[in-house]
């Protein structure tokens, strides 16, 4: 963030954030900040408005859809979101990148944290309850129950679809419910099983390389670093790009 507003050295920086994101929104405030958000659910973006820390006085909520943005061309010097591929599927990917690139001005940048798929060594549904009945206390730790259940989730054709990228997330909670209702499973047991978004609940995990294949037509690629605190951040990408637009 501070490199975008160093290198622009433009006064009047403004910032277009995809979503409402209260962690970014307290951050953009406290540079004070032109801010616009970007979000086709209302609903959600008043709910995180009760979540920020202090009211940004240079924000607007605009009503959209991401992949057919209601701004005008060259309009930000930066746009910034958390996951939101997760909401897109690869085949709407290119067109996704490329409305950022369209309200991005020339050379602007955008960051974001991309869910990938790290491809690390799966677990079966009945490993992933194993490896909760081993170490409950472990378990409980949440970047612990994450990682469990990325493998699960992102490990097998019961719930990803390698061809598409799209994880039906929800499909382990209905196969949860399905054993704790026959008796496999106790209350508890389910209870910290679940995910708890809903059995038709679906993400989307785009590999690395897919992710960077189609970033590419559109912007240079300026860090590949990852957050090495835990395992469980194989699978988030931080990508800080600068758009080819001249």
């Amino acid at each position: 963030m501070k490199e975008s507003l160093k290198e622009s050295g433009n006064k009047d920086f403004k910032v277009l954030v995809l979503g409402a994101t209260p962690e970014i929104r307290d951050f953009l405030t406290k540079h004070k900040l032109d801010v616009t958000l970007l979000d086709a659910n209302k609903t959600m973006f008043k709910a995180m408005s009760q979540l920020i820390k202090k009211k940004n006085p240079n924000e607007k909520f605009v009503l959209g859809n991401w992949l057919k943005m209601p701004l005008k061309d060259s309009s930000f010097d930066l746009i910034i979101s958390d996951h939101p591929t997760s909401s897109i599927e690869y085949k709407n990917a290119g067109r996704f990148f490329s409305e950022i690139q369209r309200v991005l001005k020339p050379q602007g940048f955008f960051i974001i944290d991309i869910h990938i798929n790290a491809e690390l060594p799966p677990l079966t549904t009945d490993e992933y309850i194993e490896t909760y009945r081993k170490d409950p206390k472990w378990f409980s730790n949440f970047d612990n129950h994450v990682l469990a259940q990325y493998k699960t989730i992102m490990g097998h054709k019961n719930y990803y679809g390698p061809k598409t990228f799209r994880s039906q997330w929800g499909k382990l909670d209905r196969m949860l419910r399905q054993r704790h209702e026959s008796g496999k499973l106790n209350k508890k047991e389910y209870g910290d099983l679940i995910c708890g978004l809903g059995e038709n609940y679906i993400f989307n995990f785009y590999t690395k390389k897919a992710a960077e294949k189609v970033i590419k037509r559109y912007f240079k690629i300026l860090n590949h670093q990852h957050i090495k605190a835990h395992p469980v951040y194989k699978y988030y990408w931080p990508c800080f790009a600068k758009s080819l637009k001249k």
